[in-house]
């Protein structure tokens, strides 16, 4: 009886917020659960004209599922990503069809989070000019990081998005995330909305849609900064002009080949 008067309270919810949404002609913050076989859609609250989705009740569903192994996508400040616990990252490579010689990244609630798991070779007032941003660190890592993770090479990279959605989740996880981008490995789509990684749904336990994130499409810069006093550029990226202003006011040099395997 209690689980019947749950799912229709469910419906009746979504429903309800359907019928607000329409009204207000503003879109829906989703998610979408998968429970055992089947996959089911809960509409729990309309996003803001500012795009922030974020919710404690959304933090919480997606807290609890990776807690348990699962697979959450979300948005960024740049891209839709995948992500998952360390300690089940493999599953993200099965998802994406993904070689493991491609590292994953790390989402972490903070720049002052970055530390734990890396070596950082810049000050910290430089780490907080570029994070949070659309930009993807990459170090040495440590030894807080288990062997299993990306056990192909010796550096890891780090983000702190832009998007409190993801930080909210870290910070309530009190770990970092392991992080790729929401599309088939391969793909030349960048997921900006979550029609655009379709063929994964069925393998994702928790979809948050944060309605269409309004970039260029681009993923984030990526900066190897495992020397100290150089950095690499790995990937250019949406915020390279700014990025690369920032390290070289910082009195950082360029290296036009700095191996980040």
């Amino acid at each position: 009886a209690f689980s019947l008067f749950v799912i229709t309270l469910s419906v009746f919810l979504a429903v309800l917020s359907r019928s607000i949404v329409r009204f207000m002609n503003r879109p829906l913050l989703c998610v979408v659960r998968k429970l055992s076989a089947m996959t089911r859609t809960v509409h729990l609250a309309s996003i803001s004209a500012a795009g922030d989705c974020t919710s404690s009740s959304v933090v919480g569903a997606a807290v609890d599922i990776l807690k348990h192994g699962g697979i959450v996508a979300l948005p960024s400040d740049t891209l839709y990503g995948v992500t998952s616990m360390i300690d089940y990252s493999q599953k993200l490579f099965e998802v994406k069809r993904r070689s493991q010689l491609k590292p994953l990244g790390l989402f972490v609630a903070g720049p002052e989070e970055v530390a734990k798991w890396a070596e950082v070779t810049i000050s910290d007032d430089l780490l907080h000019r570029l994070l949070p941003g659309p930009v993807t660190l990459i170090f040495n890592r440590l030894s807080s990081l288990p062997e299993s993770f990306n056990p192909e090479t010796r550096k890891v990279g780090v983000r702190v998005p832009l998007c409190p959605i993801v930080n909210d989740i870290c910070c309530s996880l009190g770990a970092p995330l392991a992080q790729t981008s929401a599309n088939p490995s391969g793909s030349p789509l960048n997921p900006v909305c979550v029609d655009d990684f379709t063929e994964l749904h069925d393998e994702i336990d928790l979809i948050i849609d944060g309605g269409r994130i309004e970039t260029t499409a681009e993923g984030s810069t990526i900066i190897d900064l495992s020397l100290k006093g150089f950095y690499h550029i790995v990937r250019d990226g949406c915020a390279l002009v700014d990025t690369r202003k920032k390290l070289e006011n910082a009195g950082l040099r360029a290296l036009d080949n700095l191996t980040h395997l």
